[in-house]
Parts: C-alpha cells; sequence; structure tokens
C-alpha cells in the first residue's frame, strides 16, 4: 500500500515538473523570431533531455556525466567540426575556450565565438533543469516562475516581432495547472490523516484540470475590448 501511495505521489510530481519544464519552453520559442538564433531544436532536445535526467532523480556524477556529455554532443551537432571527440576537435575547442575568455577579461564582449556563447546558453539550460527543480518539486513555490514567464513573453510581444497571442493562453492553463496542484500538493502533505483518500486516488486532479481549461476557454472565446492605446513599437 505504501509503495502505490509513493507511486502516486510520484506521479502528481512529475505533472508538476512537466509544467514547470512547458513553462520553461515558453522562454525558448521567441528565440527564433528576435535573435539570429540557429538550430533552436537543439537547444530544446537538450532541456528535455537535461529535465528528464532530473525528474528521475540519479546519483549526482552520472547526472553531471549525462549533461556534460549531452552539451558536448548539442554543441557538436550545432557547429559541425573534425571528428567528435577526436584530438582536433578537443583542441578546436580548448582553442575556442581560451579565445573566449580573453575576451571576456578584456571586455570585448562582441569578441565571443558562437560556440562559446551557445555553450554558454545550453549551461544556463542546465542550471535551469535544476531550478525548476528545486522550485516546483521540492519547495512547490512556482508563482515567481509564472510572473516571469508573463513578464517575458508580454514584453517581448510589446517591444519585438514576436506574437504571444496564443503563448498567453498556453502559459495561462499551465500555470493555473501548476499553482493548483502545488497547493493541492502541500494541502496532501500537512494533511495526512484527513486527506488519506485524496493521497490515493488521481481522480482529484480531474476537476482542476477541467477548471481551468473552462476558464481558458471561455476567456478565449469571449468578446474582448480592442487594444486602448496605440502599439508603443508597431512591426
Amino acid at each position: 500500500m505504501r509503495n502505490t501511495t509513493e507511486q502516486k505521489s510520484s506521479f502528481y510530481i512529475f505533472l508538476l515538473y512537466l509544467c514547470g519544464f512547458f513553462l520553461f519552453l515558453e522562454w525558448l520559442y521567441p528565440l527564433g523570431d528576435i535573435t539570429d538564433t540557429t538550430g533552436l531544436s537543439i537547444f530544446v532536445f537538450y532541456a528535455v533531455f537535461c529535465f528528464l535526467i532530473s525528474i528521475f532523480q540519479i546519483r549526482w556524477w552520472v547526472s553531471l556525466l549525462l549533461k556534460g556529455l549531452g552539451m558536448l554532443v548539442a554543441l557538436n551537432l550545432l557547429f559541425a567540426g573534425p571528428g567528435f571527440l577526436s584530438p582536433e576537435w578537443f583542441t578546436l575547442v580548448l582553442q575556442d575556450v581560451a579565445h573566449n575568455l580573453t575576451a571576456l577579461f578584456g571586455r570585448e564582449w562582441y569578441a565571443l565565438t558562437p560556440l562559446f556563447r551557445s555553450g554558454l546558453f545550453l549551461l544556463l539550460i542546465w542550471l535551469m533543469s535544476y531550478l525548476l527543480h528545486y522550485w516546483f518539486v521540492v519547495m512547490k513555490r512556482v508563482l515567481l516562475f509564472v510572473l516571469l514567464t508573463f513578464i517575458y513573453l508580454t514584453v517581448l510581444d510589446t517591444f519585438t516581432i514576436y506574437d504571444g497571442g496564443m503563448a498567453i493562453v498556453r502559459i495561462f492553463f499551465l500555470s493555473f495547472i501548476a499553482l493548483g496542484m502545488a497547493n493541492l500538493m502541500k494541502e496532501l502533505n500537512s494533511e495526512s490523516l484527513r486527506l488519506q483518500k485524496m493521497r490515493k486516488n488521481p481522480i482529484w486532479i480531474l476537476p482542476l484540470i477541467s477548471m481551468v481549461l473552462f476558464s481558458t476557454l471561455v476567456g478565449f472565446a469571449a468578446p474582448k475590448f480592442s487594444p486602448q492605446w496605440p502599439d508603443p513599437v508597431p512591426f
């Protein structure tokens, strides 16, 4: 019985972390429109890889090796050079790192190479997979990341060519699902005796998802006011 309960609790945690992952993807999608980033799908696949490793909570040194190897594979796919992991490949990478470290210490930001900048971005994705696991799964505090996601997309929608209309709808749905699940999981943990039936039966998720889905559809289909002020940066 205890194993069954733990498996269902793990299912709830997985759903909560999955919401966080999809919210994070909304940070990546606009990059193809507002920057000259190429190979965006590779960054997305690396994000999926890192988040899967984080959710399974394998040993830290195995996680370090897998994510590090995944980063090298991603860089090789983005910048095809000599044979992967060959001496020539390592020589090229080390020379590039040395050049960029010199540029960093010299504050020559425009001298940074695409390989180095892509490596830093992959490292950021690596760190975010850990931070979101801590915020969503360990602490169950998702409001800050939700607010930052809304602010990020609304700013991009207003001041760049990116159209965040459908993205706002998606993050509205995902955010309220994540907020509802985080609060209900806190109740399940604090009221273990009174809410034991809810802990064992995942059906309580269905009313939450149904209510948020209904609210999203109503908000999407309902008539809306036209913009009340002109676009500050029309494209």
